[in-house]
């Protein structure tokens, strides 16, 4: 078992908790079972917590330094949101106590819930400020707000909390000139992605809201920093083109393909594939094996 790894890759295997150790050469990223820390355990980038029998994770929106900001940036891509539901918020810490029984069930909801509803309403009103005062992002703050809304909801939902927010509302005008300026970022974002492709980027890019893939020497890399051999994509490109082929969906079940530190989890009817915290459309991959195995 590899221990030593690069910092996107300590993310990914927390993510996949496939594994119950792992760190970056310097020390300064690393997890220890269920729980992602930044330089020490005085930071908690992330955990993963049990409540009533279903799992989540807790990513901490707290900030420490730019590297420590850049590595909650890998943890929050790295993880499975279609597997397990994510809240981003302040307060992890009283929950560890919930867990290893020093604090009890009470502790984590009189200090970490409350607080972290509190957080929840402060950053929505500081979202739709932003939205009703923007002249080219409003819809950007609007999604985010309305996202953010649903976010606390599904906390206390899930903690089976007592409270529920209510969606915030925009006028049609409002909503007619974000309409504008999202369409003008959907352009800009359409020019990132060819970048990235093209190899402008060193490594990955953010903020695009589906993973594509590239050649760098001998590994294919992700959009979110992860990578995986060549070898090991051309080993399992059959197996995808059958599925799509044919139209018939596969899943893991009892024989592994391995893509690097990844399995290949399932492959759909339409070809698209699930790896670790990956989805990946049938278009992007189709694309990717003219190049692995044809080399164009």
């Amino acid at each position: 078992m590899k221990t030593v790894l690069t910092k996107d890759m300590v993310a990914h295997i927390w993510a996949q908790q496939s594994q119950d150790e792992g760190r970056t050469a310097s020390g300064n990223f690393y997890f220890k079972g269920e729980t992602l820390y930044s330089y020490g355990r005085h930071f908690i980038v992330g955990r993963f917590v049990t409540h009533k029998g279903k799992t989540a994770v807790l990513l901490n929106s707290n900030r420490y330094s730019v590297t420590t900001s850049s590595q909650q940036q890998l943890a929050g891509r790295a993880i499975n949101t279609a597997r397990y539901p994510v809240f981003t918020v302040p307060h992890l810490s009283e929950y560890s106590n919930v867990r290893a029984g020093t604090g009890g069930q009470n502790a984590f909801y009189e200090l970490a819930t409350v607080a972290n509803k509190a957080f929840y309403v402060q950053e929505i009103a500081a979202i739709i400020k932003r939205a009703l005062l923007a002249t080219k992002y409003g819809s950007l703050h609007h999604e985010q707000a309305v996202s953010m809304t649903t976010h606390a909801n599904e906390y206390s939902k899930f903690f089976g909390l007592r409270w529920k927010l209510a969606m915030p509302v925009f006028t049609d005008e409002l909503r007619a000139r974000f309409k504008a300026t999202r369409a003008k970022f959907e352009v800009d974002k359409a020019g990132r992605i060819k970048r990235w492709k093209d190899g402008q980027f060193m490594h990955k890019c953010m903020n695009f809201d589906e993973c594509f893939l590239r050649v760098r020497g001998d590994s294919v890399q992700t959009s979110d920093g992860a990578s995986v051999p060549v070898e090991h994509a051309r080993h399992v490109w059959p197996l995808i083109k059958r599925c799509h082929d044919n139209k018939h969906a596969w899943a893991t079940n009892g024989h592994t393909e391995h893509l690097g530190s990844f399995k290949l989890e399932r492959v759909t009817a339409d070809g698209d594939i699930k790896v670790g915290c990956h989805f990946i459309r049938w278009a992007e991959v189709e694309r990717m094996s003219h190049i692995i195995i044809e080399g164009v």
